[in-house]
């Protein structure tokens, strides 16, 4: 009987090793294709024409300007040298500029999101938010 629970160690140190990988790979997973990254001009222009954009790049740029609030206080010209021209659309009309970010993040993509600004009465951004439609 001894010799039964000394090899059920070595299962139990082998099932802990499994989840820890298990959970490590999946923490590596939602950093490299969930975490906001920094703004880069090229990818978010590259955004507009690449609609399923597996790694969700200009849905992560929008997380970050939201979070580090970097376009708050910026002129609207100043957001257009940025981010480009809005598009057209007949979607949030209570804000002042709306950028398209793509299909919605999670399994099942049913809505849009939208990078959304509000200008204040000085033509300067004084919010910025993430809707979905």
């Amino acid at each position: 009987m001894h010799s039964a629970v000394a090899h059920a160690r070595p299962k139990k140190r082998l099932s802990r090793r499994v989840w820890f990988w298990v959970i490590c790979l999946v923490v590596a997973y939602l950093l490299v294709t969930r975490a906001p990254i920094p703004f880069v001009q090229s990818w978010w222009q590259a955004g507009e024409q690449n609609w399923n954009d597996g790694w969700k790049r200009r849905h992560r740029m929008a997380d970050w300007l939201v979070v580090t609030h970097s376009l708050v206080s910026l002129s609207r010209a100043e957001v257009v040298v940025k981010l480009g021209e809005p598009p057209p659309t007949d979607y949030f009309k209570d804000w002042s500029m709306v950028y398209i970010l793509g299909s919605e993040r999670g399994f099942m993509s049913i809505d849009s999101e939208w990078l959304v600004l509000r200008l204040d009465g000085a033509g300067r951004v004084s919010e910025v938010a993430l809707v979905r439609d």
